[in-house]
């Protein structure tokens, strides 16, 4: 739920504030963070 729930408020608010990026970052391990990195690269940072 917290996935979709960041998804719709991420599309409302048009961005995500970068301390809560940075936070969120700080709890997942290198293989999510590198898949992310590789997403932002393609298609625009979050």
């Amino acid at each position: 739920m917290a996935c979709i729930t960041g998804g719709i408020a991420e599309a409302y608010y048009k961005s995500i504030p970068d301390h809560i990026l940075e936070s969120v970052k700080e709890l997942l391990n290198s293989e999510l963070l590198e898949i992310i990195e590789k997403f932002e690269d393609k298609y625009g940072v979050l």
